[in-house]
């Protein structure tokens, strides 16, 4: 590791596996690639109240590429992403250009 480690208390989630209370959610804005570098200036927060945002089922699985998120947050990220790339969000898959 470069930096030093940062622990978060959780707690046991959705089938055993991690789970969380989220404070904030932010998407990395385009041509951006390394979220050591996540600033004000190279993200955006998307705008959900924190109530919302522990609705349902939280899940960080650390083992894997999956996260399970509410899908409170679904218009916050879908208006976020359309404005950074330019194209609307699409659950079925997408190609994107270096430049999105």
């Amino acid at each position: 590791h470069k930096n030093p480690m940062v622990f978060a208390d959780g707690h046991e989630g959705y089938m055993g596996m991690h789970g969380l209370d989220m404070r904030k959610v932010y998407l990395m804005k385009s041509g951006e690639p390394d979220v050591a570098k996540a600033t004000h200036d190279t993200t955006i927060e998307l705008d959900v109240a924190t109530s919302k945002l522990n609705e349902g089922k939280v899940m960080l699985d650390s083992g894997s590429t999956s996260v399970h998120l509410t899908k409170n947050l679904a218009n916050a990220f879908e208006a976020a992403f359309k404005s950074e790339v330019g194209v609307e969000y699409n659950t079925k898959g997408m190609k994107l250009t270096d430049a999105q």
